[in-house]
């Protein structure tokens, strides 16, 4: 009995013993396994943390890229300007080097003006009082559709002009060539009679504008003065020569 009992001990203590290394084996493996689990989960936040730092360093590097592009273009661009410039500056420098004594840049008191007419006998009628009241020293015309359309009365009026009169005049004539008009046209309620200043053009036409829009009482008086001078003149053959 008793070498029984020592059997079943003996064979509980080999069970007890085999369990515990089982027990063992599984914890190591556990253990190593965490191990394996913590060591893959620092180097994926390793390689995250290089990824992040790759497209950090990408992103600033095409940041500086674009920069740097805006810069060049800057550059080129100021490159450019300061080129066309010179450019213009050699050629105008040219420019008025041979024709600067017939040319005039900045005030020239003139206007380019244009209006719009219904027909030909108002176009003949408006070219009439302003030639002859020296208003304008060049006319020209155009026949051509011009629509417009404006408000009267609330109504929306819808006209196509066949005429265009473009003329030239001068800044002591213009109010008198806008009263003319005026008065030609009483009967329309609006008309576009637009002036532009002209800032550059050839002295001798803009001289010759100048005597051509005369105030017709002073041109009158020119003519009655240089009339005299012709009459005070000697005639040739009572002139005495003196040796």
């Amino acid at each position: 009995m008793e070498r029984l009992k020592k059997q079943q001990e003996a064979a509980k203590a080999r069970m007890e013993k085999q369990k515990q290394a089982s027990e063992d084996r599984v914890k190591a493996k556990q253990e190593e396994l965490a191990q394996k689990a913590k060591k893959n989960a620092e180097r994926l936040k390793e390689l995250a943390q290089q990824q992040e730092e790759r497209q950090k360093a990408a992103h600033e590097a095409a940041k500086l890229a674009h920069q740097q592009a805006i810069e060049a273009r800057k550059l080129q661009a100021a490159k450019q300007a300061a080129d066309h410039k010179q450019k213009l500056e050699a050629r105008r420098a040219q420019f008025s080097s041979e024709f600067g004594h017939v040319w005039i840049s900045g005030n020239t008191g003139a206007y380019l003006t244009t209006l719009t007419l219904p027909d030909r006998q108002t176009l003949t009628n408006v070219m009439n009082g302003l030639f002859q009241e020296n208003c304008v020293a060049d006319a020209r015309t155009f026949k051509e559709p011009v629509a417009r359309n404006y408000i009267r009365k609330g109504h929306q009026i819808i006209e196509d002009g066949e005429y265009q009169l473009v003329t030239v005049t001068t800044d002591d004539r213009a109010k008198d060539m806008t009263k003319i008009v005026e008065g030609l046209l009483k009967n329309y309620e609006k008309f576009d009679l637009v002036m532009i200043p002209i800032s550059t053009g050839n002295k001798n036409y803009f001289e010759w504008v100048s005597g051509q829009t005369v105030q017709p009482s002073a041109a009158k008086d020119a003519r009655s003065t240089a009339q005299k001078d012709d009459d005070l003149e000697v005639p040739d053959d009572q002139l005495e020569v003196q040796v």
